[in-house]
């Protein structure tokens, strides 16, 4: 027998224009997540620009020239060989980059809600779509049920403040949901992928090709044939 999603509630503060609304003194309450009633919330996860969000983006840009600098300590450490390759990719990664592509990101939360049994794919779908809508204007962006019972989410808050997303996992009956408050700089972002992903695939064709052992034939190459031995004096 499903769950019964009889009503959609909000984990975190109230719903609508609530929402901004801080409390005077005690803890500070997340940005709001709608969930379909009847799970259990296993995992929340929040970071803010206050607190964990904010070292993150202090320490991101000088993240490769920190790694840069331990590892060769921990290969000394290990008596072992440095990983040139990686060293080289991570010192071309332009992580200042990636720092301001998502400064503009003030507030991430992460929810994994567990069920007690299964839930119907339209069902889902459509408590998702009107628990967000409590949560201010979004538009829906993404709605994948192309592996039902699985479902992927996607919202957009109208006035580019932020981005609420979901994917349910059936096999573990798990709803992981993430609320972005903020937007990233989509251009500087993807600049930044399709960067780091050049470095990569750099690095990985740049492994040397071991030559062939003397007698055996390379790959995609016919060795020669053997020379006819020569005829003897003809009768």
């Amino acid at each position: 027998m499903g769950v019964v999603l009889a009503l959609v509630v909000c984990v975190g503060t109230r719903c609508g224009a609530l929402e901004a609304a801080g409390a005077a003194e005690g803890l500070v309450p997340p940005p709001a997540i709608s969930v379909p009633y009847g799970g259990r919330v296993v995992t929340d996860i929040n970071l803010s620009d206050k607190d964990l969000l904010g070292v993150i983006k202090q320490v991101i840009p000088a993240l490769g020239e920190v790694i840069g600098s331990i590892l060769p300590m921990a290969a000394g450490a290990a008596k072992g060989p440095v990983d040139e390759k990686a060293l080289a990719l991570l010192k071309g990664i332009d992580f200042k980059g990636l720092a301001e592509a998502i400064s503009g990101i003030t507030n991430v939360r992460l929810l994994v809600v567990r069920y007690p049994g299964p839930i119907k794919t339209t069902d889902l779908t459509a408590h998702l779509d009107s628990g967000v809508a409590k949560l201010g204007k979004f538009s829906r962006v993404l709605n994948d049920i192309s592996r039902a019972p699985g479902v992927l989410a996607l919202y957009a808050q109208a006035d580019g403040g932020g981005y609420v997303g979901y994917a349910f996992d059936p096999g573990a009956r798990s709803l992981y949901a993430f609320r972005i408050i903020g937007t990233a700089d989509l251009e500087r972002l993807t600049k930044w992928v399709m960067n780091a992903a050049r470095l990569a695939v750099g690095a990985a064709g740049s492994t040397p090709v071991p030559s062939p052992e003397p007698g055996t034939a390379s790959e995609g190459v016919t060795p020669a044939p053997a020379p006819e031995p020569a005829a003897g004096p003809q009768d």
